[in-house]
């Protein structure tokens, strides 16, 4: 009689890979939370933003009233390529525009954009995990802001992110500027330059190093709010 077959091994023991899960979001890259029950006044806003803003220059923008209502209206025109020039009065730098003229021609003057170095030093100061808490407690009030300004089926976000974007588009131009004077205005007699949004304009007239200064602090208030950039 033939001998039985061995036994077949038993199975091997197989252990399950465990699915990899994605890196939880910081405090600063969660989407705003629910709305809050009550709108927060500007004394709670001011209070908030103090540690956020960080510098007496910038803490300007806090003496006035609807500040909530204000700052999404900045936005909206940054992001829309239009001058905010009337919200944010309080950071007007001291001292005059000027311009210089050689070989008979009228060139911006270098010499005015120191006049913006201390909003450059006030922007760079920016507490930017400060700012992304304040973003995180007042985004719904921001969002209810932006809803009754906006375009429909916008996000505030979305007009921050395009805001963030406008003025990181700006080149930070090391030559000569040349101007010339229109009935209404001067315009710069480089095309690439002239062809810029209102809202880029005022970010150029503060100068290449001034310019590279505040775009890298942007990027950093971006990753801060987990803001995705174009």
């Amino acid at each position: 009689m033939p001998s039985p077959a061995p036994a077949a091994p038993p199975p091997a023991a197989t252990t399950e890979t465990p699915t990899p899960q994605p890196a939880a979001a910081t405090e600063a890259q969660l989407p705003p939370t629910t709305e809050p029950a009550t709108e927060p006044t500007d004394e709670q806003i001011r209070a908030s933003a103090a540690q956020c803003l960080g510098s007496p220059l910038l803490a300007r923008l806090l003496e006035s009233q609807a500040l909530a209502g204000k700052a999404v209206a900045v936005v909206d025109l940054i992001a829309r390529g239009e001058s905010p020039r009337k919200f944010l009065s309080a950071l007007q730098p001291e001292g005059k525009f000027r311009t210089v003229q050689r070989d008979e021609r009228e060139y911006l003057d270098p010499a005015s954009y120191e006049r913006y170095t201390p909003l450059a030093d006030a922007v760079e100061a920016m507490d930017q995990q400060a700012c992304a808490r304040l973003y995180q407690r007042l985004g719904p009030w921001l969002e209810k802001k932006y809803r009754e300004i906006g375009e429909p089926g916008r996000t505030f976000r979305q007009a921050l992110t395009d805001a963030i974007g406008e003025l990181l588009k700006v080149p930070a131009f090391d030559g000569d500027i040349p101007l010339s004077t229109t009935a209404v205005n001067m315009k710069m007699d480089i095309p690439e330059l002239e062809a810029l949004s209102d809202a880029q304009k005022h970010l150029l007239r503060m100068g290449p190093k001034n310019i590279r200064r505040i775009q890298e602090a942007l990027r950093k208030l971006s990753a801060a709010l987990g803001l995705v950039l174009q």
